[in-house]
C-alpha cells in the first residue's frame, strides 16, 4: 500500500489527465445524485396518483399493472446504480482522499509491477452496465407499449421497433461481455483482444432507432387523432404537453446528444450518460402518471386507423362547410323575404313617425 500512496514522477500531461479523471468521477456522482432526486419525486408522485385514482372502464387494467411494474423495476434499478456509484465515490474521495494520487489509486490497484482495476471499480462498472442495459430495455418496452396503445393495438405498427429492440439487446450483451473481459485482463492485454466492432455504437444506434421510431409514430398519431376529433386545444399548451410526454421526446433528445458526444469521444458523454440514466426512468413514469391522472386520452379514443381518422376529419370539415352554406342560404332567403315585406307595407311603418311629429 505504501507504493500506492507515493506519488511517482509523472509528466505534466499525465498529472493533468489524472486530475481530469478525478474531477469527472466526482462531478458524475453529483449529477447522478441530483437526477435521482428528481426521479424520486416524479416516481413518488406517480405512485400516489396511481393509488388514489379511480379505475375507468375504458382503461386496460392488465396493461396498467404491467406498466406500474415496469416503472417500479426502473426505479429499483436506478436506485441500485446510484447507491453503488455513491459507495464507489465515497471510497475513492473520502476513504482515500488524501492526495490526487491516492484517489486515482482507489480506481486502480496501482503498483510498480502491474496495474489492475480495483474490485470496487469493477463492481461499479459491471453494476452500472447491467442496470443501465436493463433500464434501457424496460424504457424501450414502455415506449413500444405506448406506441401500440395509441395506434389502436395494431401489432403491424410496432414490428420494426420490436426487432430493433431485440437486436439492441444482443448488442448490449456483447458490449458487457467485452467490458467485463477487458477489466479482468487489464494487467495482461494480450490475453484478451476485443473485436474490431464497436458494440457500444451499435447498441446506441439501435436504441436510438427504437426511440425515434416510437416518438415519430406517437406524434403523428396524436396530431391525426386531434385533427379528426377537432380538438380545440390542438396547437395549444395542452397539445404541446401531450406530444412531449406521450411521445417521450425528451428521451429521444437525450439519446441523440449522448450518441453524438460518444461518437466524438468527448468527456461530455460521461455527464450525458449520467443524465440519460434517470431520463430512461422518468419518461415512462410520466406517461404512467399522465394516464393514471386522467389527462391522457382514453383507450377508446385511439381506436381506428389513420385513414379512418383522416376520413373522419374530412367528413367533419365537409359537414361544417355544408352547414355553413345552408346557414348562408337561409340568411339570404330571410333577407329577401324581409325586403319584400318592407316594400309591400311602407305606409304602415311610416305612420308612427308621422303621428309622433
Amino acid at each position: 500500500m505504501a507504493s500506492a500512496t507515493q506519488i511517482p514522477d509523472l509528466p505534466d500531461d499525465e498529472v493533468a489527465l489524472i486530475f481530469k479523471i478525478n474531477d469527472i468521477t466526482f462531478n458524475r456522482c453529483i449529477i447522478i445524485g441530483l437526477m435521482h432526486g428528481i426521479y424520486t419525486c416524479v416516481f413518488l408522485q406517480t405512485v400516489w396518483v396511481v393509488c388514489v385514482s379511480r379505475r375507468e372502464k375504458n382503461q386496460n387494467r392488465i396493461g396498467r399493472k404491467i406498466m406500474l411494474a415496469v416503472i417500479v423495476a426502473l426505479y429499483i434499478l436506478g436506485t441500485i446504480s446510484t447507491a453503488v456509484n455513491w459507495a464507489f465515490t465515497r471510497y475513492s474521495f473520502i476513504t482515500h482522499g488524501q492526495k490526487f494520487w491516492t484517489i486515482y489509486s482507489a480506481f486502480y490497484n496501482v503498483s510498480p509491477v502491474k496495474q489492475k482495476p480495483s474490485t470496487l471499480f469493477m463492481v461499479e462498472n459491471v453494476v452500472s452496465g447491467i442496470t443501465g442495459g436493463l433500464q434501457s430495455i424496460l424504457a424501450d418496452i414502455a415506449m413500444i407499449w405506448r406506441c401500440w396503445t395509441v395506434w389502436g393495438s395494431r401489432w403491424s405498427i410496432i414490428v420494426i421497433p420490436i426487432l430493433s429492440m431485440i437486436a439492441g439487446i444482443i448488442a448490449k450483451v456483447f458490449e458487457e461481455y467485452i467490458s467485463i473481459q477487458s477489466l479482468l485482463n487489464a494487467n495482461d492485454p494480450e490475453a484478451f483482444k476485443p473485436t474490431s466492432v464497436d458494440w457500444t455504437t451499435v447498441y446506441l444506434s439501435l436504441s436510438l432507432a427504437v426511440t425515434l421510431l416510437c416518438t415519430i409514430l406517437i406524434v403523428f398519431r396524436i396530431v391525426t387523432v386531434g385533427r379528426a376529433n377537432r380538438d380545440a386545444a390542438l396547437g395549444g399548451y395542452r397539445s404541446i404537453i401531450e406530444i412531449i410526454v406521450e411521445s417521450a421526446a425528451l428521451l429521444s433528445i437525450i439519446v441523440i446528444i449522448y450518441m453524438v458526444t460518444y461518437a466524438r469521444g468527448a468527456y461530455t458523454s460521461i455527464y450525458v450518460d449520467a443524465i440519460a440514466a434517470s431520463i430512461r426512468g422518468i419518461v415512462p413514469t410520466l406517461i404512467v402518471g399522465r394516464v393514471a391522472s386522467g389527462h391522457a386520452r382514453p383507450d377508446d379514443a385511439w381506436k381506428g386507423s389513420v385513414l379512418s381518422s383522416l376520413h373522419f376529419g374530412t367528413r367533419n370539415h365537409a359537414q361544417t362547410q355544408a352547414s355553413t352554406q345552408y346557414s348562408d342560404e337561409c340568411d339570404t332567403t330571410s333577407s329577401i323575404q324581409g325586403g319584400n315585406a318592407d316594400a309591400n307595407e311602407p305606409l304602415e311603418e311610416s305612420k308612427p313617425a308621422t303621428e309622433g311629429v
